[in-house]
């Protein structure tokens, strides 16, 4: 910790000999010394080290929460494709749409598949 102490004390000291506060870069000075010196003692290492490693947690986490959101949403997707039957009759069953609109989505996919062509004999 005395090594620490000296150290911040030269850095100081040489702030102060380069960037006078009398001059025009007693900005500089302010901000060397904010940025540069006050770092240089154990208590300020660690608010630091201690910030990072919160920064670094929340950063994986929103990582993970991402990639969560894109699997739960390509498995959305996938339900909707292979289950769409049932989807559009349990719509109907609980009242969310009705009968009108299920014969006019159903009426759409056989259309859309007269002019495609069935891709499941394809593949």
């Amino acid at each position: 910790e005395q090594a620490l102490s000296d150290a911040r004390f030269a850095c100081e000291d040489a702030i102060d000999k380069c960037f006078p506060l009398d001059s025009d870069a007693r900005l500089i000075h302010v901000e060397l010394k904010r940025d540069v010196c006050r770092k240089l003692n154990c208590e300020a290492r660690k608010a630091l080290r201690s910030e990072e490693q919160g920064q670094m947690m929340s950063t994986a986490l929103l990582v993970f929460l991402l990639i969560l959101a894109c699997v739960l949403a390509f498995t959305f997707m996938i339900c909707c494709v292979d289950f769409s039957d049932d989807m559009m009759q349990w719509a109907q069953d609980s009242k969310v749409v009705g009968k009108g609109a299920v014969k006019e989505a159903v009426k759409i996919r056989e259309t859309v598949k007269a002019k495609t062509g069935n891709r499941t004999k394809m593949i």
